[in-house]
């Protein structure tokens, strides 16, 4: 178990620092934010599109498949749209992010219980944040406040909290490590 959770370390430290860092740039700029993550999704599914296309009228018959060019133009259609109407994708990108933060306070929820059954007297506290971050995602998915730009400020802050909040649950567990060392 003490191995595990040395090796966990990283990756939690690392993942939380790319959490804030996004949930900063997030707040600070969200109107350029949505819009580069819309055109930099809309280009790469238009390169797949022309790329499907490109392989479907080519003359080499051994990397050509029969619906290249329907999946190419669909996919072209897709792109086009995600550009010309970036306005309508990014009022989904709040769905989709606060169904992750949902994911996250799950997740959290679980490792606080993981830290109650490890004897961790202070679990209750990792719970409560955990809901948090739960109520906080499910608002998202639910009203997103009837602006993009004021969701993705809102997304951001949930990101820096749930950065935070793995690095303050880490921070934890390797207090209750060291106290089974001890």
């Amino acid at each position: 178990m003490l191995d595990l959770l040395q090796g966990l370390k990283k990756g939690v430290v690392m993942y939380s620092i790319i959490t804030i860092i996004m949930g900063i740039i997030l707040i600070l700029f969200p109107d350029t934010t949505s819009l580069i993550v819309c055109y930099g999704i809309a280009g790469v599914i238009l390169i797949c599109g022309i790329m499907d296309m490109i392989r479907y009228f080519s003359n080499d018959f051994s990397y050509r498949f029969g619906y290249d060019l329907l999946t190419g133009f669909l996919l072209c259609a897709v792109g086009i749209f995600m550009i010309l109407r970036s306005d309508i994708v990014i009022m989904m990108i709040p769905f989709v992010i606060g169904m992750f933060i949902v994911v996250e306070g799950i997740l959290n929820i679980v490792r606080s219980f993981q830290l109650r059954q490890w004897g961790f007297e202070r679990w209750l506290y990792d719970f409560v944040l955990s809901v948090l971050l739960l109520i906080l995602g499910m608002i998202i998915v639910v009203n997103p406040f009837d602006a993009a730009l004021v969701s993705v400020m809102m997304i951001g802050i949930c990101l820096v909290y749930d950065g935070l909040l793995n690095l303050l649950i880490l921070h934890r567990s390797s207090q209750f490590v060291k106290q089974i060392r001890d």
